[in-house]
């Protein structure tokens, strides 16, 4: 069986959005950036503290917005980086068997992800934009670690490499 949905694993800022558009020009194909419902926010951090119902209610929602986007077409391709912080662990419980579902990790230098963070004065923790895009690094299922010697509570740092 071939994939029929096809979702993104990346962080913000690395190029998904362009990702988007390359995937949209495949025959049978249509391709979103961050289809709504996006699936982040409130839902996405009570799931990372281990409560999954509030994510869990909008499931039915994004699959009919997914199955609507989807059409007659082939393939749905979704890049949003909200997928791997929350609703894409559900994707194969209930909506769609595993073997239908390609993903595609787009990873970029992150320095160059900070940098453009930076540009766009969106600094992780310093904003409630934070909270509705980034996880607490004290997250129960955050399973990413703060670089060696860092404050894991101090978001700042994550995005800060050393030379």
């Amino acid at each position: 069986m071939k994939c029929r949905y096809v979702f993104c694993i990346n962080a913000g800022r690395c190029g998904s959005d362009y990702l988007t558009g390359l995937l949209s020009r495949a025959k049978r194909t249509v391709s979103v950036h961050e289809g709504l419902p996006i699936m982040n926010g409130e839902p996405m951090q009570r799931f990372n503290q281990g409560d999954e119902a509030p994510l869990r209610d909008l499931m039915p929602a994004k699959w009919n917005a997914i199955r609507r986007a989807l059409g007659r077409r082939r393939t749905y391709c979704e890049t949003n980086h909200s997928f791997i912080k929350g609703w894409g662990w559900l994707v194969p419980d209930e909506w769609a068997p595993q073997e239908q579902i390609g993903v595609i990790i787009l990873r970029r230098d992150p320095e160059k992800v900070a940098t453009s963070l930076l540009r766009l004065h969106d600094v992780p923790g310093a904003s409630s934009f934070s909270r509705t895009w980034y996880l607490a690094p004290g997250s129960q299922r955050n399973r990413s670690e703060p670089p060696a010697g860092a404050d894991p509570y101090d978001l700042c740092a994550w995005y800060v490499r050393e030379t």
